[in-house]
């Protein structure tokens, strides 16, 4: 085992020199269902005693495959050749191993399969002897997108020992086609290697924790990097490039003085790499709607509840950095609505990396040792606090309640909805039995009738600004369809609606309130696409009685007041399906949402500057 070293190391060093501060907002929305376990040394080996305190697994990579999820991981050393449930093939030390598991809302809850050891094994026997005494540890995984192919980046260090003091060396590549079978080149030609650079003191400095993401022609990202006379874990800028007129086909370039610097052709540099985000444990590069985020983790000082192992008090947190290929913006730390973070225990919330699915369900990947640390008395074993690590997995968003409508074996295709539950929120719908789950939307099959679902609204504190409510709408086959707050879950919005919006066919739109009583905006828009898929918004400020609508990214109605409000209402949607119109009418991702404050409104929409001043 590796890490207990560089936490030691890293411990004494923030006594003297403090911990950076992090914000609490951020553009990365909060845990909002999870924790599941999908790898932990109880599932592995079940057989094992005190599986706990004996095995772990961390460092995870997942990599969106098709229809699975495969999850690159590092894991500790095995014990001697034939040892009973081992699910690989034998190893000495560390080495990294393939789970697999389904890209679907049952398979992100686990548990995952082991599938194969797809590192290198440098010591086949017990007692391996220089130089072969190396482990090879889980870097990153990208899918690269000049070729095709997948690219293991896999760190070689000398097994049992310290990173800052010059043991974590070369960063070796491993190819795939399938990302299951690997190929492992020369290691004469690394990407990156440590180096000796005198400045004017001659030190040796090392580099690990890759984080990249792939461009159409270079991958570019961050990593750690350090000295044995630091032992920070300081971040550098890397971006690498195909060439094949290098021996390894690739060509590495670090930050360094401001500009980017080309290592040489043995993976050494000469020049000290910049510092761009000191006192974190990089560990991926997440693009989520066109942004680039990097995850961290790092210790916490704050006064938390918990299991706590350490006596000197710190505790663990996840954080993410908005970033791009030459910019960082402020540090945020991850909010959560389903655990602690940060969390007591100094392992607890650590290694985060996070997948966008297919369904754009943001799946955020962690490693966490609560579990052994709260059920096992005798943990950890010589205080190294990385036994036991689980691999967890929680879904992120700001929605109070959500439903992307997914097919799960408590809901498969064909089910009604009425009777289901919503995927966020705890909430149950109630609706019309001809409203079904097909390939994960809900339509109504092209069957002619009025068809109306929706679930209670959940209690909100009197912090409340606006609710917002999301989903995306096809109108083929409706003469109509509406969105909104409701009086009850099942009888239409044109009965019972409170505040709601309606398409119509004849790409027309209505904002109406206490049913059809009162109309507080209506237009015509090209904005409606017909057919097609629309995307619709409705806001409502219960503070100030006014509601705002937009479709398709547009405002069509700026904040209007109303006259009649919302009270104990329930969220829904109706069909009205004519005789006559071919097609089947379909709705996908329903989001609820709640503001703590109501947003700005400058009125300028409308052309009103009246509350403005000079």
């Amino acid at each position: 085992m590796l890490k207990s070293s560089i936490m030691i190391g890293l411990l004494f060093s923030l006594l003297s020199v403090g911990l950076c501060s992090i914000g609490s907002a951020s553009d990365i929305p909060p845990e909002a269902e999870g924790p599941w376990v999908v790898v932990s040394p109880e599932t592995v080996f079940p057989d094992e005693p005190n599986n706990l305190l004996t095995r772990t697994f961390y460092q995870t990579t997942p990599i969106l495959m098709e229809d699975e999820i495969f999850l690159y991981l590092q894991t500790d050393a095995p014990g001697p050749e034939g040892s009973p449930g081992l699910p690989w093939e034998h190893c000495y030390h560390d080495q990294i191993v393939l789970f697999r598991g389904a890209a679907t809302l049952d398979g992100i809850k686990g548990p995952f399969t082991v599938e194969k050891r797809v590192s290198r094994c440098e010591c086949p026997e017990q007692g391996c002897s220089e130089p072969d005494n190396w482990v090879q540890e889980m870097g990153t995984v990208i899918q690269s997108k000049h070729d095709g192919k997948l690219y293991l980046i896999a760190q070689r260090v000398r097994f049992g020992t310290n990173w800052a003091n010059g043991d974590f060396r070369a960063w070796t590549l491993g190819v795939s086609d399938d990302g299951i079978d690997w190929t492992w080149p020369s290691l004469e030609f690394p990407l990156i290697d440590q180096s000796e650079i005198c400045d004017p003191v001659c030190r040796v400095y090392s580099v690990t924790s890759p984080a990249l993401i792939s461009e159409e022609d270079h991958w570019w990202g961050f990593f750690n990097w350090g000295t044995a006379a630091t032992l920070n874990n300081r971040t550098g800028r890397i971006r690498i490039f195909p060439d094949v007129s290098r021996p390894n086909g690739f060509r590495t370039e670090i930050m360094s003085g401001g500009k980017w610097v080309v290592v040489n052709t043995d993976g050494t540099f000469d020049s000290i790499p910049d510092n761009v985000w000191g006192f974190a444990i990089v560990q991926g590069l997440t693009k989520v709607d066109d942004e680039y985020f990097l995850w961290a983790d790092w210790l916490s000082t704050e006064d938390v509840a918990g299991c706590t192992e350490d006596e000197l008090n710190f505790g663990s947190t996840l954080l993410s950095r908005k970033v791009t290929p030459s910019s960082m913006e402020s540090v945020r730390e991850l909010e959560s609505n389903v655990r602690p973070i940060p969390s007591a225990n100094a392992t607890g919330r650590i290694q985060p990396s996070l997948l966008v699915d297919r369904d754009g369900r943001k799946v955020l990947f962690s490693g966490s040792t609560d579990k052994v640390c709260e059920t096992v008395p005798a943990w950890p074993q010589g205080g190294n606090t990385f036994w036991g690590i689980e691999i967890l997995t929680t879904v992120l968003s700001d929605s109070i309640v959500e439903d992307l409508f997914s097919e799960t074996a408590a809901r498969p295709s064909g089910t009604s909805l009425s009777g289901t539950d919503t995927e966020i929120g705890d909430q149950q719908w109630q609706g019309s039995p001809g409203l079904k789950l097909i390939d994960g939307r809900i339509t109504n099959q092209g069957v002619d009738g009025i068809y109306a679902a929706g679930f209670s609204t959940p209690t909100k504190s009197s912090g409340l600004g606006y609710w917002e409510l999301e989903s995306a709408i096809d109108l083929e086959g409706s003469g109509w369809v509406g969105v909104g707050f409701n009086g009850t879950a099942t009888s239409g919005l044109y009965q019972t609606g409170q505040i709601w919006l309606l398409l119509h066919q004849n790409e027309t739109w209505s904002v109406l309130a206490d049913g059809l009583s009162e109309t507080v905006g209506s237009g015509s828009t090209f904005e409606i696409a017909q057919p097609g898929v629309n995307q619709v918004r409705l806001r409502y400020d219960p503070a100030l009685n006014r509601v705002e609508a937009s479709i398709n990214e547009t405002i069509v109605l700026p904040w209007a007041a109303v006259t009649h409000g919302v009270v104990d209402s329930f969220v829904g949607f109706t069909f009205f399906d004519d005789s006559g119109i071919s097609g089947e009418t379909i709705l996908d991702d329903l989001k609820l949402r709640a503001f703590s404050r109501a947003i700005f409104s400058d009125d300028f929409e409308s052309g009103d500057t009246s509350s403005w001043s000079n």
